[in-house]
């Protein structure tokens, strides 16, 4: 290969001379590693943030309303216009559903319809209507008493009535069965 130590020599020092000419320093070399730490710090600062922010924030109407699916089982002329009332409720057809509820009322007034008819008002946004109804039921000693003291409640809660919300939920008995939802609103009120 090299036929004399001469040009091995000649061979070692191109070799010394190009290795020094490309060894110059090119900067820093900094792990990786510390950025990625730094990275996932800053993204779990923002979600905590985020959460903070969300449970710090006004209860919603949405929090709240768990809907509730109309089931009639009358008899009689009635049965046909309440069918198709229950059935624009069940599908979130609040329009009609109202408009039908408020027809059967007329010649059939009874409280589990005019429950629903106050939630379909509320639904649509038409508070007064349904706050009047609502005030009805709660005048009376139907079973739906207290689930129409709630969805007042609720209404207030959907215009952002927060100090008429918690005055109303305070009118609640200990007894109603979704007592826990009452006292978790109460506690997003204060």
């Amino acid at each position: 290969k090299f036929e004399t130590e001469k040009q091995l020599n000649a061979y070692k020092e191109n070799l010394k001379i190009a290795s020094g000419t490309n060894n110059k320093k090119f900067g820093k070399i900094f792990s990786l590693k510390p950025i990625y730490l730094a990275i996932a710090a800053c993204f779990a600062l923002v979600f905590g943030l985020m959460i903070f922010n969300n449970s710090k924030s006004d209860p919603t109407f949405t929090d709240y309303y768990q809907k509730e699916n109309a089931n009639f089982t009358e008899r009689g002329d009635v049965i046909k216009i309440l069918k198709q009332a229950q059935d624009a409720f069940n599908r979130d057809d609040y329009k009609l559903a109202a408009s039908l509820f408020e027809t059967i009322l007329k010649n059939y007034p009874r409280p589990e319809i005019e429950f629903f008819y106050g939630i379909s008002l509320m639904q649509i946004d038409k508070f007064y209507e349904s706050e009047l109804v609502f005030n009805k039921i709660i005048q009376g000693n139907s079973i739906y008493k207290n689930n129409a003291i709630w969805n007042l409640a609720l209404s207030k809660l959907k215009q952002k009535d927060f100090a008429a919300c918690k005055e109303i939920l305070l009118k609640i008995p200990k007894e109603y069965e979704d007592y826990s939802k009452v006292q978790d609103l109460l506690a997003h009120l204060k």
